[in-house]
């Protein structure tokens, strides 16, 4: 055992080389500098192991760590790479807690969600916008660690009966980018968004009454549609094939030239809701006449084959979700009406369905079922649907066109 150096004499040593101050533990001198080394005989073979500078470590912290690492019961080397590994993760956690919610929100979409969407950005512009609209306000800024379960009843509290279904995805998508954070070691701490154990004792329970989408009122449809048909930019152009047709604004949106036949006036429209894009059906949807003009004379003017391509000066993506005009930008035109449902609430795209179906019901101008073709609707009546499926486009012609003409009544010319 050789004898061990002081303090002092480690500190007065000038002698170039390496110097034995312990057992198995050595100081290394050069011109400029004193490095603390081990000499552990590993796989049989005696090995020189860096483990600190001196005087950065002292003498004593020396002795220290290399009783630590020659007493270990695996090699050395794995000791001081699994020490380093700690505190590279101890600063990435400590860095991931600093990251606020949004700025993980995004990563999580960039690195783990965008390669298993498959459908062209349409799911990519869902999530987005159901962040933008409901969660970052609340949380986008805050930092990892600060998010609780009171800001995530925060967010869902307003929307949990009105809006359950669009509640109930905000939520899954707020606890899967959590979780994804707790994977990347930026939180420790316990899901706040899990829904067990906290959220459903605090959120009330949900009665299972379907959401309704705030709808004009169908006596309100002539005065709405003469200040409508004034306006000319595209989004307007969508809203309204959409009144007039009652078809779901992403299908207006994404419709192809190639599916209308203008001679005959109608529409093949692939309906996607409900089907994967290896099943979609196809939806025969008549045009009443007014709109049928409408539809040749804006054709003579298009380019491409899509009626409503993407202008805004948006980053394209290759994903494609450029390629058709937004959801926002309907939304914005519709907004500008300013037109409220009966309950005062602001109208949607979607409530131009219910228009259709309470302007029919109450007027009585066809059976209900008929009604619901004209939406797309499967019918639960197979035996029905297979006799009368000959007669029923005819029967919804006529019945559009009633409801385009009842619907330009406040207007100065007609549909026929």
């Amino acid at each position: 055992m050789p004898k061990s150096l002081s303090n002092i004499q480690i500190k007065n040593i000038q002698k170039l080389g390496n110097h034995r101050v312990g057992d198995r533990l050595y100081i290394s001198v050069e011109k400029n500098r004193k490095q603390w080394y081990i000499r552990p005989t590993v796989d049989g073979k005696r090995k020189w192991i860096y483990i600190g500078s001196y005087p950065a470590m002292s003498p004593t912290e020396a002795r220290q760590k290399a009783v630590e690492l020659l007493s270990a019961p695996v090699a050395p080397q794995v000791v001081i790479r699994e020490a380093k590994q700690k505190i590279v993760d101890s600063l990435v956690a400590e860095e991931g807690k600093q990251r606020t919610f949004k700025s993980v929100a995004e990563e999580y979409i960039r690195v783990k969600k965008l390669s298993e969407w498959k459908d062209e950005g349409k799911t990519q512009n869902q999530w987005e916008q159901s962040l933008r609209d409901y969660v970052f306000p609340v949380i986008g800024k805050k930092e990892i660690e600060a998010i609780t379960e009171d800001h995530i009843m925060e967010i869902l509290t307003p929307i949990w009966m009105e809006k359950h279904e669009t509640a109930k995805r905000v939520r899954s998508r707020i606890s899967a980018i959590i979780g994804y954070a707790q994977f990347k070691k930026y939180t420790d701490k316990k899901n706040p968004a899990q829904f067990k154990n906290f959220l459903e004792h605090g959120l009330p329970k949900w009665d299972g009454e379907v959401e309704h989408f705030a709808a004009l009122p169908h006596d309100e449809l002539p005065g709405f549609m003469s200040e409508l048909w004034e306006k000319k930019e595209a989004s307007y152009d969508a809203l309204k094939l959409i009144s007039l047709t009652q078809v779901r604004q992403r299908d207006a949106r994404e419709a192809l030239w190639k599916d209308f036949d203008l001679q005959d006036g109608h529409w093949m429209l692939p309906v996607r809701k409900g089907t994967t894009n290896r099943k979609i059906r196809m939806h025969k949807v008549p045009l009443p006449k007014k709109l049928l003009w409408f539809m040749q004379e804006r054709r003579e003017s298009s380019s491409g084959d899509r009626l409503f391509p993407n202008t805004e000066q948006t980053h394209k993506t290759k994903t494609g979700r450029s390629k058709f005009m937004s959801s926002q930008a309907c939304d914005k035109s519709l907004d500008t009406f300013s037109r409220v449902d009966k309950e005062n609430q602001r109208i949607t795209m979607h409530g131009f369905r219910s228009t259709f179906v309470d302007w029919n019901a109450e007027h009585r101008h066809e059976d209900f079922i008929i009604g619901e073709m004209q939406l797309g609707h499967k019918l639960k009546d197979y035996t029905f649907a297979s006799y009368m499926r000959s007669k029923l486009f005819e029967r919804r012609r006529k019945l559009l066109q009633t409801y385009e003409d009842f619907a330009f009544s406040d207007m100065a010319f007609s549909s026929h």
